[in-house]
């Protein structure tokens, strides 16, 4: 509301951001900070500003208490939306890619058959029928404990 108040009374007067700079002392980009609400003008510049643009006195000072008094939501700019957008479609584009690349991997390394999965022990594995990763012709491995735990065999 400020800010917004600032620009209107500055257009009104015909004045440029770096014209108004000038006469209250400040920087260009202290003024567009202003009034765009990323920062608020000192009560000495609020003063200036109302001068400069003859503005009644504590006109600004009072839209100022008004801002302060009411709950100011978070503002979230077309940028980050749109930044956050991006990735996550990035994000699910790359989940989906690894999924289906891995289960092209695992069917090419079985040889196109269909893996099952079975519970054995505590654990959820898939296993190729007749043989372990270290290519010993056995359906089964060993647990942490040691107990056995068979494996299913493959369909084709």
């Amino acid at each position: 509301m400020l800010g917004t108040a600032i620009r209107q009374a500055r257009e009104e007067k015909g004045m440029s951001q770096e014209r108004l700079a000038e006469e209250l002392g400040v920087s260009r980009q202290a003024v567009s900070k202003w009034e765009i609400g990323q920062s608020v003008p000192t009560p000495r510049n609020l003063e200036g500003i109302e001068a400069v643009l003859d503005l009644p006195v504590g006109t600004l000072a009072e839209l100022l208490k008004e801002e302060e008094r009411e709950p100011s939501s978070p503002k979230i700019s077309k940028k980050c939306i749109l930044l956050t957008s991006v990735v996550g479609v990035a994000v699910l584009v790359m989940a989906f890619s690894l999924g289906w690349f891995v289960s092209q991997q695992s069917s090419a390394s079985h040889g196109g058959g269909t893996v099952t999965w079975k519970r054995t022990g505590h654990h959820e594995f898939p296993v190729s029928a007749g043989s372990d990763r270290c290519g010993s012709n056995r359906s089964y491995s060993r647990g942490w404990n040691g107990a056995v735990r068979y494996a299913p065999v493959i369909s084709w």
